[in-house]
């Protein structure tokens, strides 16, 4: 008996051979594609982020099935309360996904940024950038350096440390057990590294109004100060909302992906109002005159986008000719003959 309620632990604590082999296969040929991005021009950051993507699934599904029995003897376990045995399985397996994805994207960093990089270094990679006075910084020894985005460092690193703070804290709730009042506000702590490099790149503080309530608020609403408090908000509804079926096997999941798959038909049904034809072209009449049209005028956009061209600058500012004046001019072969005839 001792022997046959082990087996299963032993079982599923090991890969077999065939998962073995798929997993390795996988992780080789995404390190294949890695090394082939760097001899790309930009680095190709989605195909490199498709070869992380592959090696964090094996490497999770993997640790996931070796650590088991190390959690279960740690004391990290529980009862599988979905199962008619209900068994005892490892608790807090949702650190080594936090903690795979946390490596993954530290490491994918060189990547979203390669481009940029190879032009701040000597040599041949400053042949293909085109340099301005006003894109390059000199350095005490006279060489050109392109300019690093940094903005786009800052957010990308604000990300990552927003991150670890909830996998830290999410560990700490596992580990001793906080309470739900108190870990409610675990979301808003972790998300102050985003809003301060939102404050300090962006400031942005307006919020579009829903499309049913826009003939009557408008489109934007300026919460000023309260726009972060009111991004704090929504951190603490996002995983909470998702994390309150977290109990029934699937659910959870399956709801994130139907959330997922419904915003996409949600942002291309949205109305535009500069892709009409009429409203993008100023019209004859208004071409001459050198005002825009009624229509145009509705929407801005589509106003700025017709009217900053040169021809259409050009077209009205214009002073307004007469059909004689805008006739073409007679040839001087063909006004000579005309004298030789008269």
């Amino acid at each position: 008996m001792k022997s046959n309620s082990q087996s299963p632990t032993r079982n599923t604590s090991s890969l077999s051979l065939r998962e073995s082999l798929t997993h390795l296969s996988l992780s080789i040929l995404c390190l294949s594609l890695l090394f082939k991005t760097l001899s790309r021009e930009n680095g190709e950051p989605l195909i490199a982020s498709l070869a992380f993507s592959g090696i964090a699934f094996s490497s999770t599904y993997s640790m996931i099935r070796w650590l088991g029995p190390t959690f279960m003897r740690a004391g990290l376990k529980g009862k599988d309360l979905s199962k008619r045995d209900r068994k005892e399985i490892p608790e807090t397996m949702g650190a080594i996904c936090a903690v795979v994805y946390l490596l993954i994207i530290i490491v994918f960093i060189p990547f979203p940024f390669y481009k940029d990089i190879v032009a701040a270094t000597s040599g041949g990679g400053n042949r293909d950038v085109v340099r301005g006075f006003e894109e390059v910084h000199i350095v005490q020894n006279g060489r050109f350096l392109h300019k690093f985005p940094h903005s786009k460092l800052a957010a990308y690193l604000s990300a990552v440390l927003s991150l670890q703070s909830v996998v830290i804290l999410g560990i700490g709730d596992d580990l001793f057990d906080i309470r739900w009042r108190h870990k409610f506000f675990i979301p808003a702590i972790a998300s102050i590294p985003i809003l301060i490099v939102y404050f300090v790149d962006f400031g942005v503080t307006q919020i579009v109004i829903p499309i049913p309530l826009q003939p009557y608020l408008g489109e934007l609403f300026q919460l000023g100060p309260l726009y972060y408090i009111y991004m704090a908000g929504i951190a603490i509804f996002c995983p909470n909302s998702i994390n309150i079926l977290a109990g029934i096997n699937g659910i959870e999941v399956s709801q994130s992906l139907v959330i997922a798959l419904l915003l996409q038909p949600t942002r291309t049904s949205s109305p535009s109002t500069c892709s009409s034809p009429s409203s993008a072209s100023p019209s004859p009449s208004s071409s001459t005159t050198g005002t825009p049209p009624a229509s145009s005028l509705a929407t801005p956009t589509a106003t700025s986008r017709a009217w900053s061209s040169p021809s259409a600058v050009s077209s009205a500012t214009s002073p307004k000719r007469s059909s004689s004046s805008s006739s073409p001019k007679p040839s001087t072969s063909s006004t000579a003959s005309r004298n030789s005839s008269t």
